[in-house]
Parts: structure tokens; sequence; C-alpha cells
């Protein structure tokens, strides 16, 4: 799903070298929190008062914190929370892609160790090593 509608539970100003970022924790929420190597999903809040960009959405012990750009007007209110759907294909797809590569390196390494350890084996049993 990519979109629900919510109410923001908890919020907070945290204040860092590079300025002021605000969390917020939603009742629930389509959003998918940065973990397992792959980046958290962004989007917006919105309802008939206002629009908040969510700018990332983090996973910490297990509940999602959204980034946002401000807390909200009325942080009480009803909103509806949307995900970028173009930007988390992109980052599914790049997900996917970062796995085929790992599998493809280790296949590589494999064989590289695989060979090496053969030839090592030979010289220690006396045998001949030969290249295809």
């Amino acid at each position: 799903y990519t979109e629900y509608s919510c109410r923001i539970l908890k919020y907070r100003e945290v204040k860092q070298k590079k300025g002021v970022v605000y969390e917020a924790i939603l009742n629930q929420t389509p959003f998918y929190g940065e973990m397992g190597g792959e980046v958290g999903d962004s989007g917006v809040l919105v309802n008939d008062e206002e629009t908040i960009r969510v700018l990332d959405t983090k996973k910490e012990n297990g509940v999602s914190v959204h980034l946002l750009e401000r807390i909200p007007n009325n942080p009480e209110a009803e909103f509806m929370a949307c995900v970028d759907v173009e930007r988390r294909r992109a980052t599914e797809a790049n997900h996917s892609c970062t796995h085929l590569l790992d599998e493809a390196r280790g296949i590589r390494i494999r064989r590289n160790l695989s060979f090496a350890c053969g030839v090592y084996s030979n010289k220690q049993t006396g045998g001949t090593c030969r290249s295809s």
C-alpha cells in the first residue's frame, strides 16, 4: 500500500549541526523505514489545510520515524500519508540489482577461491595444475 489515512502520535524537533529536523511517529504508515540496506521512503502528509513533505523514514527499535520538513500547523489533524511511488520503485530496483551483483560477485569469488584452493592442494600433494 502507498497511501494511508493517519494521525501523528508523537513529534519532536531535533537540533543537529546541519540545522533542525522534525521527527514524527504516525498511528499507521505506508512508508518503508530505512533498514536492511534499503533506503527509506519519502512522500507527503496531506490534508485540506496543508501539505508536509516526508523527507525520509527510518526504523528505530521497530518503530517507523518520519523525518518531516516541518511540524504541521495542526499536528492533531488527520492526514493522508502518500508515498512517492516513483522513488520507491527506483529504490526497489536498485536494491534488487545490488542483490544480483552481490550474488554474481559471490559466484566469481567462490570460483576463484575454489581454483586457488585447488592449486594450493596440488602443490601440497605434488600434483600438477593445468590451465585450460
